[in-house]
């Protein structure tokens, strides 16, 4: 059956000619044309900026040891991609000369433990996401490249591991000179003996406990003369080396 439109002046016609001039109602309004919900325009998924998803954060998702997994290390066993903080940098006398070590105490930016990549704080570089995963030797963490300095200063640098259930583990570090980490808010670890060139595994955390979803990890590292840079990763109750997948790109 073929379909007629009419519209309002044509229908008043119509109703003339079939005898109702007399009746002379308006026309009732079109109405609105409503395009149906499949037609929508779908929403675009949310963006990723380069290593930095889009709330600002930098995510390792961690994949545990079985069976297969070898004791032996390569550069995905470390905790290479981080959100950097500073420099901070400060006088050769400000912490009491010499070997400065209360620097590492000193809260160069406040709540430094709560540190999330949101907070609005003045330094040179600023908040930038770094990518040490190509770094020499595999899993060092240097901050003089990316912060173009070199002594007596003070970075932070975060990151978020994404755990797939809730486990215990042991964390390995090394640093040069001062370090200090937390672990979700909560201090982990702090170093501030000797000064000593760096390398992975110096000193080991145990009996840490990872939650299930994202942890966050923040570390404070402070430089008096020479490197200024660590290593960190972590390994099972079987000191079985964890992977950590780094942010899809």
């Amino acid at each position: 059956m073929k379909r007629i439109c009419l519209t309002a002046t044509a229908l008043i016609i119509a109703l003339a000619s079939a005898g109702c001039e007399d009746d002379k109602k308006v026309a009732p309004a079109a109405p609105k044309q409503v395009a149906p919900a499949d037609a929508k325009t779908p929403k675009p998924p949310p963006k990723r900026q380069g290593n930095a998803i889009a709330d600002g954060k930098v995510v390792g998702k961690l994949l545990l040891p079985d069976m297969n997994t070898t004791p032996f290390l390569t550069r995905e066993n470390f905790v290479t991609q981080w959100l950097v903080l500073g420099p901070f940098e400060f006088q050769n006398t400000a912490f009491g000369g010499g070997r400065q070590k209360p620097a590492i105490d000193h809260e160069f930016v406040k709540a430094e433990a709560m540190l999330d990549g949101k907070q609005n704080v003045a330094s040179p570089a600023g908040w930038q996401v770094v990518d040490f995963q190509s770094a020499t030797p595999a899993g060092r963490v240097d901050f003089a490249s990316p912060l173009k300095t070199s002594k007596h200063a003070a970075a932070y640098a975060i990151a978020w591991l994404d755990c797939p259930k809730k486990i215990t583990a042991t964390l390995q570090l090394g640093s040069s000179d001062y370090l200090k980490v937390w672990l979700n808010g909560k201090p982990l670890h702090t170093r501030k003996t000797n000064r000593r060139q760096c390398r992975w595994d110096q000193d080991a955390v145990k009996n840490v406990t990872l939650k299930k979803g994202l942890n966050r990890i923040v570390v404070k590292a402070v430089n008096v003369n020479s490197g200024w840079d660590f290593y960190l990763r972590l390994t099972d109750k079987n000191n079985k080396p964890i992977t950590v997948k780094p942010p899809e790109k």
